[in-house]
């Protein structure tokens, strides 16, 4: 035990002077080690660091030594006494510049980044590799880009004998097959007709455009075979179809422009907006039954639990018109609520609320009547998100027993009975703002 102490004395005694002189009186005392001798190199590279940092896992002491100890404290528990202020003696690292280049090097050749810091144990300084591994370990997907080549590897030339050759001996080169020829003929079907560059929409898209049918029931007529292009049997619903059209069969008659139909309907409550529901509920169409109407589709929705009116066309740039915000006509809705709100509520029903990253807020809201456990609003909106009324109230603490929708634009509801439609004469066009064409 003695000699592993006079062997950490004489190590100190070897510190170069240029680090600083070290006053240090060797105490003689003959008394046991209460540790075991631990073996210390102060010349050590390690040892040229702050004191504090002795007992951190990257120090040389980390295993023995709290991360609180000083340099003091560690020679004392080595029982090297008699030394004072053996910190001072040490000089620290010495600085290095960040962005010096013999001190830094990439890691790996994916890296130009010398190191990484672990921020979750106090900047610990870590390779590349190290850095990638830690973040693996804590479920973070690591991706590494290949490095580009500098020259770009020349394409693996075909040989001589299998290249075309002209006349004059020169290597010509065999203009490839059509895509869309060589995949109908690896599956062994007629090639579909030829399209022409001006391609813009789909087949489903474009029957649906017309006003012949929806989209999704286009999409099963084309499956089943019942569509024809230019005398052909086309089966895919995204089919390009160029502008102007080729002829158009469907059932072996031809697509013509269909008469435009535009409806208004006083939707009851109960029945969803859809032409076909999954779960098997009534729908809107429902009201349609034994009319012998062509397809129409609704123009904006209305959810199950609203009634009012409700606009139907086959005409989609009428219906585009109706439904854009920046040109479509005002909504006005009687809403019924649990209660009667205060004007400062009305106010703020004004001014809007965020709502699951929408902002929502109604164009006008008054009292319309009112009753000792109810009430009645006018709310009137410019635009419709997805439940939108509902929503907004509910912010407000305002529960909806019931909501009507009144009015689009000047067109109102009238003496038109749940349940029962009528055909938009020229007038009620005019009062919606967007006359319909021809």
């Amino acid at each position: 035990m003695l000699r592993s102490a006079s062997a950490a004395v004489l190590a100190l005694a070897l510190v170069p002077a240029a680090h600083a002189a070290v006053d240090c009186s060797v105490n003689t005392s003959a008394s046991p080690l209460p540790l075991p001798a631990t073996a210390v190199a102060p010349v050590a590279d390690e040892l040229y660091i702050r004191s504090s940092q002795l007992g951190m896992a990257s120090g040389v002491l980390g295993s023995s030594y709290d991360p609180s100890q000083s340099l003091d404290q560690v020679l004392q528990r080595l029982r090297i006494d008699g030394c004072q202020n053996i910190a001072k003696a040490i000089p620290g690292a010495p600085a290095v510049k960040p962005n010096d280049p013999a001190a830094y090097k990439p890691q790996t050749e994916f890296d130009n980044t010398p190191w990484r810091f672990d921020m979750s144990q106090n900047g610990k300084r870590m390779t590349a590799e190290e850095f990638d591994a830690w973040m693996k370990a804590r479920g973070v997907r690591v991706v590494k880009a290949r490095p580009v080549p500098a020259v770009t590897p020349a394409a693996a030339e075909v040989p001589a004998e299998t290249k075309p050759v002209d006349k004059k001996g020169l290597r010509t080169r065999r203009p490839p097959a059509a895509p869309a020829a060589r995949s109908h003929a690896a599956r062994g079907r007629a090639n579909p007709p030829a399209v022409s560059a001006g391609v813009r929409h789909g087949l489903a898209r474009v029957l649906s455009k017309a006003g012949v049918c929806s989209r999704s029931e286009a999409a099963r007529w084309i499956a089943d075979g019942r569509v024809r292009v230019a005398g052909r049997i086309v089966r895919d619903p995204e089919f390009p179809i160029a502008s102007p059209a080729p002829p158009i069969e469907v059932d072996g008659q031809p697509m013509g422009a269909p008469q435009r139909l535009y409806l208004m309907l006083n939707k009851p409550r109960g029945v969803v907006t859809t032409v076909q529901d999954e779960r098997g509920r009534d729908t809107v169409y429902r009201c349609f039954d034994g009319a012998g109407l062509p397809w129409v589709a609704p123009v904006g929705r209305l959810d199950k639990a609203s009634e009012g009116l409700l606009l139907f066309s086959n005409d989609p740039q009428w219906a585009a018109r109706l439904t854009d915000p920046e040109t479509g006509p005002q909504k006005t809705y009687h809403v019924q609520v649990d209660h009667l709100p205060d004007d400062d509520t009305l106010a703020a029903l004004r001014a809007g609320v965020e709502d699951e990253g929408e902002f929502l807020l109604a164009l006008a809201v008054r009292v319309l009547r009112s009753g000792d456990k109810t009430a009645w609003l006018e709310v009137v909106l410019d635009e419709g998100r997805n439940r939108h009324i509902r929503r907004l109230l509910a912010a407000f603490d305002l529960q909806v027993l019931r909501l009507v929708r009144v009015a689009i634009g000047e067109l109102t509801l009238g003496d038109l009975g749940k349940g029962q439609w009528r055909a938009l004469e020229v007038s009620d066009q005019q009062r919606l703002g967007a006359a319909a064409p021809g």
